[in-house]
């Protein structure tokens, strides 16, 4: 066992004789972490550089004339995920942040965005994320994020993205709610390094993104047109 493996078993209470297998990004993870008296930050790397990622929407965020109007409000956020800070679940109750690595914006914004983008262009809905234009809508769409995390593994194929956003739709009109649901999805990380940790969290917004079109293309026509 390696002395950052037996650190890492330290701060998570794994017994230094368990048998159990440390995966090795967590090991290297653990050091910078343990050495901070097991504090809330998880580091890729060795240097105090600021990595920014974004979630990439690369479709063109068109719906046709005439498609419905829908709103989509900020999503709000469970377990402090609304900041810039890339969160890390290290066990049931247990959470960290991945030093040296941001969101180029707050996670709401970039999931909002990404969604007014992807909508439009698979469920055919006009889809506005400024709820200040004075714009007539059938209806809007509030957001909340239970789970935007990366999950370490005990081994290298363990690692995981995973992600969960309930929606719920409702006509503005008439006050009704027209829809609700959960969308969950779990990403692997082929190879736990920080960039693949990123195209994970990016692949497992666009599953969501178009589960949720699917879904809200069958309710379009009860937000008008």
């Amino acid at each position: 066992m390696t002395f950052a493996s037996r650190i890492y078993g330290w701060c998570t209470g794994l017994p230094k004789n368990s048998g159990r297998v440390v995966h090795p990004l967590a090991a290297v993870l653990a050091v910078p972490f343990l050495l901070a008296a097991c504090g809330p930050l998880i580091s890729f790397g060795s240097d105090n550089a600021q990595t920014v990622y974004s979630l990439q929407y690369d479709g063109l965020g068109v719906a046709p004339p005439g498609a419905p109007v829908v709103y989509v409000d900020d999503p709000l956020t469970a377990d402090g995920l609304g900041g810039r800070e890339v969160a890390v679940r290290l066990g049931t109750y247990e959470r960290a942040t991945l030093d040296g690595v941001l969101w180029s914006s707050s996670a709401t914004d970039l999931i909002r965005d990404y969604l007014v983008q992807s909508l439009a262009d698979d469920a055919q809905v006009q889809t506005l994320g400024q709820g200040g234009l004075d714009v007539a809508a059938g209806c809007r769409l509030g957001l909340k994020i239970w789970q935007m995390h990366f999950v370490p593994g005990e081994t290298a194929d363990a690692d995981e993205v995973v992600m969960s956003i309930d929606a719920i739709l409702v006509n503005i009109t008439t006050s009704e709610l027209a829809g609700r649901r959960m969308f969950n999805v779990e990403s692997p990380v082929p190879d736990g390094s920080g960039e693949r940790v990123m195209i994970a969290f990016n692949v497992s917004m666009s599953l969501i993104a178009k589960q949720m079109s699917r879904w809200l293309a069958e309710r379009r026509d009860i937000c008008g047109g």
